[in-house]
């Protein structure tokens, strides 16, 4: 799903976008190198293009999870203590993630400037959520361990994401752009067509920043099966 997910950001940009760059970050038992030559070349035509190798051990969930994502935060930090990389904010966009129209990374991206803050994304409260933070595709400030100074402490059978909860629900930013729909197309939470991805969505929660307003999400987390990259790719590439 992650090959066939990058290839759609390339084929959404008319051009090359000097505005968005692209990490791939691996397990720290991979090769960067592994990464598809033909993959790293199709991104290239649109984007910057970067690869890592998370230093971070860990496999099983959420474990596993946890240590190729906050390798790529601690990457993305040192990145930015060097001259030249010039990318204040990380969207993470696990392979699950779907784009839902043209221009989608720009809108996240100056979401995430417009709103000061350090964390923004799915901002879930019960009952739309078990475990009340911010999903963790999410858009990320390089400095915001200078606020959540627990983030790199997450221990191994706890999400991060959910682990920070507490900060991200009193300090984040709920976006208007991310939306989670929870393991869409599993048996659990059955495949609800294709133009369910476009309909306009709403919170449960009643303290939830965004209660009671229209939602237009320019990307989805949780689409579990290959539905959703498909019906991107249909409704969006010509």
């Amino acid at each position: 799903m992650g090959y066939a997910l990058a290839r759609l950001w390339a084929d959404l940009e008319d051009a090359f976008n000097p505005n968005i760059a692209v990490a791939i970050v691996v397990r720290w038992d991979m090769d960067p190198n592994s990464i598809p030559l033909d993959l790293i070349a199709h991104l290239k035509k649109k984007f910057d293009v970067f690869t890592h190798r998370s230093n971070r051990k860990g496999s099983g969930w959420p474990a596993g999870c946890n240590s190729i994502e906050l390798g790529a935060i601690e990457w993305f930090i040192q990145k930015n203590r060097m001259s030249g990389f010039n990318y204040e904010y990380m969207l993470i966009a696990e392979a699950d993630t779907v784009p839902l129209r043209k221009g989608w990374a720009d809108e996240i991206r100056n979401e995430a400037y417009d709103s000061g803050k350090k964390i923004s994304g799915a901002f879930l409260r019960r009952p739309d959520c078990g475990c009340e933070h911010i999903n963790g595709n999410c858009v990320l400030h390089k400095d915001i361990w200078r606020e959540c100074r627990n983030l790199f402490t997450c221990p191994e059978n706890i999400g991060w994401d959910a682990y920070i909860g507490p900060y991200s629900i009193s300090s984040g930013h709920a976006s208007r752009l991310i939306w989670q729909d929870y393991r869409l197309g599993a048996p659990d939470n059955p495949w609800k067509g294709d133009d369910y991805l476009w309909e306009t969505k709403f919170y449960k929660s009643d303290r939830t920043p965004l209660y009671g307003k229209p939602v237009y999400p320019a990307m989805i987390h949780g689409c579990k099966t290959m539905q959703g990259i498909h019906a991107a790719r249909k409704k969006l590439c010509k």
